[in-house]
C-alpha cells in the first residue's frame, strides 16, 4: 500500500494495540485508503479523521480524446507528478472496454496540446473478396479499393459512441 503522507506519532497502548497518527491528503482516504487498512488488519483497525487544514498542490487536468473530439465526462484532475502513469491507466482500460468498429478508434490522453499516453482500438474488417474464387486479381483489387474508401468516408463523418461503462469505470 502506497500513498502520500507524513508519520505523526506512533505510540504503543499495549502489547497488542498500536496508535498511528498519520498526516494523509483527502485524495488518499477517498481512492482505496481505507479498504487497504481494512483489508490488512482483517477487519481490525479503525480509522477516525479530522481535518487538517488545505495545502497548496501541484495538479493538472488531463482531457481523453476519442479520434480527436474531446469527451468531457472522462477528464480528470490528476497530480503533476503521476500524469503519465494515470494516462496509461487509463488509456489502456478504455481501449480494453470499448466494442470494436468498422474504423480505427484512437484513444489519447491530453494535457493542454501534449500527448501522454495513446491507444488504438483495431477496426473490424469484413472479408470482402470471400464470395470471389479463383479467376482475375482486379476485381478483388478493386473491391478492396471500394472498402478503404468506404470506411475512409465513415471516420471522417462517424461519432464515436463511448459506452456507459466506461463512464461508470471512471
Amino acid at each position: 500500500m502506497s500513498c502520500r503522507g507524513v508519520q505523526k506519532e506512533n505510540i504503543a497502548l499495549s502489547q497488542d494495540r498500536l496508535l498511528l497518527k498519520y498526516e494523509i491528503p483527502l485524495i488518499e482516504t477517498v481512492s482505496d485508503f481505507y479498504s487497504s487498512v481494512k483489508m490488512l488488519s482483517s477487519g481490525y483497525a479503525t480509522c477516525d479523521m479530522e481535518e487538517g487544514g488545505f495545502r497548496e498542490t501541484d495538479l493538472t487536468r488531463v482531457d481523453v480524446l476519442f479520434n480527436g473530439q474531446m469527451v468531457e465526462g472522462l477528464s480528470m484532475i490528476v497530480r503533476s507528478d503521476v500524469v503519465r502513469d494515470v494516462s496509461r491507466e487509463t488509456v489502456t482500460e478504455i481501449a480494453k472496454m470499448m466494442p470494436r468498429e468498422l474504423y480505427k478508434i484512437v484513444i489519447q490522453c491530453v494535457v493542454g496540446n501534449k500527448v501522454q499516453a495513446r491507444a488504438e482500438v483495431k477496426p473490424l474488417r469484413k472479408d470482402v473478396t470471400k464470395a470471389l474464387y479463383g479467376g482475375d486479381k482486379t476485381r478483388a483489387m478493386k473491391l478492396l479499393a471500394r472498402q478503404r474508401e468506404g470506411k475512409k468516408k465513415l471516420k471522417d463523418s462517424a461519432v464515436v459512441k463511448v459506452p456507459k461503462t466506461v463512464f461508470r469505470k471512471f
